[in-house]
């Protein structure tokens, strides 16, 4: 089976009805797109897929899902969900999702942990290829390293350092399948997508290329760049450049995951800011109306903030100086609002 490179990522058809969701996918398939990422995580946007897909029982449809269990019990009852869901006996591919701190690595590989059960699962024949994705390049690297990784999913856009670069080669020389995620970084390079999507098209170290999409227009616009990728031009690699630079010079996280390894708490700071970056961009429509899964994380984040003790260490290890210890109070007031929201935030 040959996949398309380009996957359809479902993020943003969570926060549709059923009815603008489904012929959605159903679009991607009829234009080729045989690779669907969906998560237990992102709300209905996983039953939306197991309808979709099951329209088309004639084609070969490879689907990626994910759960963010880190025991193996609760992995075990996400994986059977999953496969109920989209009335399938196996799943392609299966992430551990979003491991984005080494508490998370080691409860995810403790005994009877997620991978343990992730293993089994696999060797039952209700997991094709095993997969970890993330946003922090150290806890990537040693997954990388360690881990019977099939896939890995991780960041690639030009806010990228060149340690997160060396971890794609790590991957590679491996014989890891790379997927790359967050090309517009997660909505804010919004105004030069097509340019993103040429860089990352354009990189042989790249398998597959996730790209949210809500409407066919967008479909339709994406896979006519990715399937002509013209080579960028000086001034077009250079204008993605100034934007990254724009991001960092307003205080943005560029997920480099320094602060959450030097944290002696285990504190995902990182992890919190690439969430309120999130919602920073979509709002309380971002996956967190009806999704029990980003709710539970959204808590995890505010109870993480709590224990800081403003050592400063991560300030210290951050290579665009953020005033971190004083953001993360800041976070934390904005995260209150979401987990409990006005009734004018529900309208």
């Amino acid at each position: 089976m040959k996949l398309s490179r380009m996957v359809l990522g479902t993020i943003p058809l969570a926060r549709l009805p059923e009815a603008e969701a489904v012929p959605v996918i159903e679009h991607a398939i009829h234009k080729g797109i045989n690779f669907i990422d969906t998560a237990r995580a992102y709300g209905d946007a996983e039953r939306y897929t197991g309808i979709a897909i099951n329209n088309f029982k004639d084609h070969k449809i490879a689907i990626a899902t994910k759960s963010m269990e880190r025991s193996g019990e609760k992995l075990r009852e996400d994986l059977e969900k999953s496969l109920s869901i989209l009335k399938r006996d196996s799943v392609n591919y299966f992430f551990l999702h979003q491991v984005d701190s080494f508490p998370d690595l080691d409860s995810c590989t403790d005994k009877k942990g997620a991978l343990e059960a992730a293993l089994k699962a696999k060797k039952e024949g209700l997991i094709k290829n095993l997969g970890l994705s993330g946003h922090f390049t150290p806890v990537l690297k040693e997954a990388v390293e360690n881990l019977p990784l099939d896939i890995l999913l991780g960041r690639f856009n030009l806010t990228m350092g060149i340690d997160e670069y060396n971890v794609i080669d790590m991957a590679v020389k491996k014989g890891i399948t790379v997927g790359a995620m967050k090309i517009f970084e997660g909505g804010f390079i919004t105004k030069h997508t097509d340019l993103c999507i040429r860089n990352a098209a354009l990189n042989n170290n790249i398998d597959h290329i996730l790209l949210g999409c809500e409407t066919k227009e967008q479909i339709n616009k994406n896979l006519t760049v990715f399937n002509h990728p013209e080579p960028l031009t000086t001034d077009e690699l250079t204008l993605l450049a100034e934007k990254a630079q724009q991001l960092y010079e307003n205080s943005f996280c560029a997920q480099c995951g320094y602060c959450t390894a030097s944290c002696p708490k285990d504190i995902p700071i990182s992890h919190v800011f690439n969430l309120t970056g999130k919602l920073t961009v979509y709002g309380n429509e971002y996956g967190f109306k009806g999704s029990p899964g980003a709710e539970l994380y959204l808590s995890q984040m505010m109870e993480a903030i709590d224990l800081c003790d403003d050592c400063g260490k991560c300030e210290e290890h951050c290579p665009n100086r953020l005033k971190i210890r004083k953001q993360l109070k800041k976070e934390k007031e904005k995260f209150s609002s979401y987990s409990n929201p006005t009734k004018d935030n529900n309208n």
